[in-house]
């Protein structure tokens, strides 16, 4: 049975949702687990992105797929390798960049969504080994979501700020400081060892390698400054 789709005008009227935060996760899936996974995972200079899903027929559902980055001479051979008899539908393309329709059978990220009812903030991103995307919904369905997430991914991280308290730091964060500094978190930048390159991390969110390491450092800069002022309050 075809599932319903969700209506955003009904989600979005919902009182008794109270607050929702958005949480960021860095997941890491089987290679061949969908389409974009083993795109992303066979030819690491791509950055795969779902731009969205939406019922299908026959049990399968349509991804609309951007694909940008060091595209291969013949992607749809590569995509027929990868999943034969899918034939993908040129929806848009440009220099460095095209946008599919392919209709497939739902991955295991789509399944979580439809069983935890939860939809997804489009672009889901693709880069390598990694799975980056995030959910706005109630805490203890996130927390739902989380765990049965972890049952399906091999690695897995989160990010997110709550909407109550903020540390003065992260105050201080204008919201493109708040979203790349949630990206940066999620994606493993300020782990030892760090988990993703400076220049993957700025291909994949669309801006030169100078600007975000400026913009990187400013964010540092702000959070240590929280840091003072809390300790001295």
């Amino acid at each position: 049975m075809t599932p319903k789709p969700r209506n955003p005008s009904a989600a979005r009227g919902a009182p008794q949702c109270g607050p929702c935060p958005t949480v960021r996760f860095q997941a890491r899936f089987r290679p061949d687990c969908c389409l974009p996974t083993a795109l992303a995972a066979a030819y690491p200079g791509l950055v795969v992105s779902v731009l969205g899903i939406l019922p299908g027929s026959d049990g399968k559902v349509l991804h609309d797929i951007e694909v940008e980055g060091v595209i291969v001479n013949d992607i749809t051979q590569r995509i027929d390798s990868f999943f034969p008899n899918v034939t993908p539908e040129v929806l848009e393309k440009g220099p460095g960049r095209t946008i599919y329709r392919v209709r497939v059978h739902p991955c295991a990220l789509f399944e979580l969504f439809q069983a935890h009812g939860l939809p997804p903030n489009f672009p889901i991103r693709h880069h390598g080994e990694s799975t980056v995307f995030s959910v706005t919904a109630p805490r203890p369905a996130i927390l739902r979501f989380y765990q049965a997430l972890r049952k399906r991914a091999s690695r897995l991280s989160i990010a997110t700020v709550p909407s109550g308290y903020r540390p003065y730091g992260l105050r201080m964060l204008t919201p493109k400081q708040l979203e790349v500094y949630l990206f940066a978190r999620a994606s493993g930048y300020w782990d030892l060892p760090r988990q993703i390159r400076l220049k993957d991390m700025a291909f994949m969110l669309g801006v030169s390698i100078s600007s975000l390491s400026e913009l990187l450092a400013t964010i540092e800069h702000k959070i240590l400054q929280g840091e003072d002022h809390d300790g001295s309050s």
